[in-house]
């Protein structure tokens, strides 16, 4: 008997490696379980697959969301949701970290790449039935042309990448049905899926600053909604929130304070601020800097000149959608640790390391401490660079 079962397509993605959810899995048309003894409908996936083209017309990969094949009823709306907006996040927000440090990725970096069109499986006759927006099909594919998403319309040069901390996390949060934490639950869904929305694709013909001033205003809602306890958040609740992130020593070091930096910044202010204002780490620069463009884009404040785009305003500040996903992804994989989901990988101790040396002679301790950095950097390296790359960068010309 078959084992799994075809809910959703993602055309014009791929991936080497399946991305498990338990009983619900993200694979590849590669994977052996998208095989005749192990899927469905085999042969309708198949040919539904191979009608999709990119703009060139030539076949596009896709992505395949299964179930297994054994449970029963229909898979709730929200969890399907929940699911591909953290399969998505996880691959923006790590994309968007390193296009801070490089000028071309080829990972998706907006969420709309990831939208599937409605799709079922009809047995009697055993036809595929897909609806879109623009038309509904039922039939043998003789009318039908699948094309991916407008945000990444050929197809993948390179196979997908994703945050697997940040994917196991909420998928753990996701499995979980424990009730204590049926309030933590859903304020986590509702942030996640905010901040699915704040990484779509402006897609206002005109792409004026408002548009993308919306997206950093919306991700600001969602830090809100995650340290949201009891209904009213003001800006030093998320602060401590930020501050409480196991950041490295050079993200913790106390800068000049965001408004003292910057009196002319995104709005009409005076020369001169009569009163120094204490000083604050990146990580709640970069938050400040947020709440600023929120103030601007939703309060009708006056905007002058192109201060809401995609560049930089400052010669040590870098791009603030790629600062302030990086800032978002580490603030959500700490609540998450925190309630037991995952792990935010951080340096052992002083105590920590004698107790784990003891006994281990100078090559196992030097191994065993490369291999515990190795892990920081695989699992935080790229966010932490996209915070501090661009001071470090200003540093160097001042040296030169």
């Amino acid at each position: 008997m078959p084992e799994w079962k075809f809910i959703a397509a993602i055309p014009g993605l791929t991936a080497q490696r399946a991305a498990d959810a338990g009983d619900m899995t993200i694979v590849p048309e590669s994977d052996p379980r998208v095989s005749e003894g192990s899927l469905e409908e085999y042969a309708h996936v198949k040919r539904y697959l191979a009608e999709f083209r990119g703009l060139t017309g030539c076949p596009v990969p896709s992505l395949l969301l299964l179930r297994r094949a054994n449970l029963k009823g229909r898979v709730p709306g929200e969890d399907l949701v929940f699911l591909r907006n953290t399969f998505a996040l996880s691959v923006t927000l790590l994309s968007r970290a390193r296009r801070s440090r490089r000028y071309n990725v080829s990972i998706p970096q907006f969420t709309d790449a990831f939208e599937w069109p409605p799709t079922w499986l009809v047995s009697e006759p055993r036809f595929i039935r897909v609806e879109t927006a623009a038309t509904m099909v039922l039939g043998d594919f003789k009318t039908f042309c699948g094309h991916p998403s407008h945000v990444y319309p050929y197809g993948t040069i390179e196979p997908l990448e994703w945050d697997v901390p940040l994917f196991t996390a909420l998928t753990s949060l996701w499995r979980s049905r424990r009730t204590a934490e049926r309030a933590f639950r859903r304020k986590i869904a509702r942030a996640v899926e905010i901040a699915y929305i704040a990484h779509r694709a402006p897609d206002n013909p005109v792409k004026n600053d408002w548009y993308y001033g919306v997206s950093n205003a919306l991700l600001v809602t969602a830090l809100e909604t995650i340290t949201n306890v009891s209904g009213a958040v003001k800006f030093e609740d998320v602060r401590r929130v930020v501050e409480a992130v196991p950041w490295p020593k050079e993200l913790r070091r106390k800068l000049a304070h965001y408004d003292s930096r910057s009196p002319h910044l995104l709005s009409h202010r005076p020369a001169r601020l009569t009163a120094p204002k204490p000083p604050m780490t990146r990580p709640v620069q970069v938050c400040s800097r947020l709440y600023r463009t929120r103030n601007l884009v939703f309060h009708g404040e006056p905007i002058r000149g192109p201060y809401l785009r995609d560049r930089r305003r400052h010669r040590s500040w870098g791009h603030l959608p790629y600062e302030g996903a990086a800032l978002f992804r580490c603030v959500l994989l700490q609540a998450l640790a925190s309630h037991g989901h995952g792990s935010y990988a951080v340096p052992l101790s002083e105590r920590e390391e004698r107790t784990l040396d003891t006994g281990l002679d100078m090559t196992d301790r030097l191994i065993r401490r490369l291999t515990a950095s190795r892990a920081i950097e695989e699992a935080h390296g790229e966010y932490y660079s996209a915070l501090w790359e661009a001071r470090s960068r200003s540093a160097r010309r001042r040296k030169e």
